[in-house]
C-alpha cells in the first residue's frame, strides 16, 4: 500500500512542479520567458525582465509549489500512520521523494518540453519545510550572499552547496541517534537537490568566473 501511495505522491508532486509559473504568465502575455533574457524559466529572469511585481508573483507560486507538495507528503504520512500501517522506506521517506519531484518538475517540466527554471525558489521551500533550522542556514546564506555582492546565482550556488553540508550536521550529528532510514533519505535528498542547484547553475559559475554576470538591477542581454 504505501508504495502505491509514494508512486502517487510522485507522480502528483512532478506535476505540480511542472506547472512552471514563469511560463505560464508569459504564455498568457503572449510570449515565452524562455525567449526573453537569460533565457531561465524563473522568478530572477521575470523580476529583469517583466518587473518587480511579476518577478515577486512568480517567486511566491515558485515557493507554494515546494510547500504544497512537500505538505502532501507530510499528510500522507501521517494518515498512514493514524491507519496503522506499518512503517517502511516509502512511508517514512514519502514527504522526500514528493521534494525531489516537485524540484524535478519545475526544472524539467512536463508541460513545457522538459525546459524549466533552476529550481531555486522551489528548493527553499522544501528544504523549510523538510527541517526549519536547515532552512534558515539556506536562506540567510543565500540573501547575505545576495545582499553584499548583488550577484543573486552566486547566493543560490553557496546556499545548495550548504544544503547537503547542513544536513549531514543535523542528521549525523545533531540529532544522532534518528532512525537509520530517516537520516539517509535526509541526506541522499539534500545531496541530490543541492547537486542538481549548482549544476543548473553551470553557465552562471562560469560567468562569475569570467566576470561577466549580471548584478541585481541590471538587465540581462538577451539569450
Amino acid at each position: 500500500m504505501t508504495i502505491i501511495v509514494a508512486a502517487a505522491l510522485v507522480i502528483v508532486s512532478y506535476i505540480i512542479g511542472s506547472a512552471n509559473s514563469s511560463i505560464i504568465i508569459t504564455k498568457i502575455m503572449g510570449s515565452d520567458i524562455r525567449e526573453h533574457g537569460s533565457g531561465n524559466a524563473g522568478a530572477t529572469n521575470m523580476l529583469r525582465t517583466h518587473g518587480k511585481r511579476l518577478g515577486i508573483l512568480a517567486l511566491v507560486l515558485d515557493v507554494l509549489k515546494g510547500v504544497l507538495a512537500v505538505g502532501l507528503g507530510m499528510l500522507a504520512e501521517h494518515i498512514l500512520r493514524v491507519n496503522g500501517v506499518s512503517e517502511d522506506v516509502f512511508m517514512i521517506g514519502i514527504k522526500y521523494y514528493a521534494a525531489v519531484a516537485v524540484v524535478l518538475g519545475h526544472n524539467y517540466p512536463l508541460f513545457f518540453g522538459f525546459r524549466g527554471g533552476k529550481g531555486i525558489a522551489t528548493s527553499g521551500a522544501i528544504i523549510a519545510m523538510l527541517d526549519w533550522r536547515i532552512g534558515i542556514i539556506t536562506v540567510t546564506i543565500a540573501l547575505g550572499l545576495m545582499a553584499v555582492t548583488k550577484y543573486v546565482s552566486l547566493g543560490s550556488i553557496a546556499a545548495a552547496a550548504s544544503y547537503p553540508v547542513s544536513t549531514a550536521l543535523f542528521v549525523f550529528l545533531i540529532d544522532a541517534p534518528m532512525n537509520t532510514i530517516v537520516v539517509w533519505t535526509a541526506f541522499l535528498t539534500s545531496l541530490f537537490i543541492g547537486t542538481l542547484a549548482v549544476c543548473r547553475h553551470s553557465a552562471n559559475i562560469v560567468r562569475l568566473v569570467k566576470g561577466t554576470e549580471s548584478k541585481l538591477g541590471q538587465k540581462k542581454k538577451e539569450a
